[in-house]
């Protein structure tokens, strides 16, 4: 449960880092991206 709250906030940070690169509306692609990774995490067991 704890490796996935850390990636879930690691997650976030990479987000908005990528949605402050982008001029604060993240691009298609990056929202793809995260989504992905999301996914990713969410389909990890506890």
């Amino acid at each position: 449960m704890l490796k996935k709250v850390r990636a879930l906030a690691a997650l976030r940070q990479e987000g908005l880092q990528l949605r402050a690169a982008d001029g604060g509306t993240l691009t298609p692609d990056h929202y793809a991206y995260l989504q992905v990774k999301l996914d990713a995490i969410q389909s990890q067991s506890n």
